[in-house]
């Protein structure tokens, strides 16, 4: 994994990974959770990286080392979006296989809908759509989140009680919990990006964006997954009816980011029968 930075139109420094397995590999484009250091996805690079060239991105501002105040609109959906072109861009690729995972579900949403000629296949992985209207497509662990990240964006004062709150509890201390998930919460400047970047990105209609995708897509959910859970899976699996639906019943929330698990075994497989399905269509074309 090599870790650049890249500079977007506004000027702001973005931070991303990749890895060249060769220059005829596909692409894989993975879009990480808000806040998450590119590092977290050295699992995912690994499980893939020797059949497939992956590329991946910090979430915009977040994590900037500065004390500069952010606004909700410098993390609208449409700028993270041009985020993810801007770094398939930077590396010179023309079309790559899209995976979200989490939040990082929803900006890949948005942006095979702002491009969906720079992607071949989507992958959601344990999406976070934040479907709050909708009590069975909504955790606990969502709803607390909502309540305190909407808080923390409404006030400087309030943004410190909620940081000290988070502090004190860890909300999902699951046995299979990678380390640097924190890392939102581990300072009161980023906690208050964060939290502005929420609002930013639950403002959003993510079914109405998943209406919009035409390219073969796979849905993942997991049965042991307290942050997102399987309902709001099948709830945007409505809006996509030619996509692919997989539940994990023994899968958590954090497959994506652990070695070898059966989180990347599935995406895998979802990949290699549509690279399968491709070279099909292009020998019948010819007339073989």
């Amino acid at each position: 994994m090599q870790i650049t930075q890249l500079t977007d139109v506004a000027g702001h420094e973005l931070r991303d990974a990749y890895h060249v397995a060769g220059d005829d590999k596909p692409w894989i484009l993975l879009v990480i959770p808000f806040g998450l250091d590119v590092r977290m996805a050295a699992a995912f690079f690994e499980f893939f990286g020797t059949h497939y060239n992956v590329c991946t991105l910090e979430s915009r501002l977040i994590l900037d080392p500065s004390e500069r105040e952010y606004q909700v609109a410098d993390f609208s959906i449409d700028n993270h979006a041009a985020d993810l072109i801007a770094v398939l861009d930077e590396l010179r690729v023309r079309e790559a296989i899209l995976v979200g995972y989490c939040s990082g579900a929803g900006i890949a949403l948005a942006a095979i809908n702002l491009a969906p000629n720079r992607f071949s296949e989507l992958v959601l992985a344990h999406g976070e759509y934040t479907l709050l209207a909708e009590a069975k497509c909504t955790t606990q662990f969502a709803a607390d989140m909502d309540t305190l990240l909407g808080l923390a964006a409404s006030s400087a004062e309030r943004a410190q009680l909620v940081f000290d709150k988070i502090q004190s509890e860890r909300f999902d201390g699951g046995p299979n919990r990678p380390q640097g998930l924190d890392q939102p919460f581990s300072e009161l400047r980023i906690l208050k990006r964060y939290a502005r970047n929420y609002l930013a990105y639950k403002s959003e209609d993510y079914l109405g964006m998943a209406r919009d995708v035409s390219h073969p897509t796979l849905l993942m959910a997991g049965g042991k997954d307290v942050q997102v859970n399987v309902e709001s899976c099948r709830k945007l699996h409505e809006n996509m009816p030619h996509a692919k639906l997989f539940v994990d019943p023994d899968a958590d929330h954090y497959g994506v980011l652990t070695s070898d698990s059966a989180t990347l075994i599935a995406i895998w497989n979802f990949i290699c029968e549509n690279a399968y399905a491709r070279s099909h269509r292009r020998v019948h074309s010819r007339g073989f």
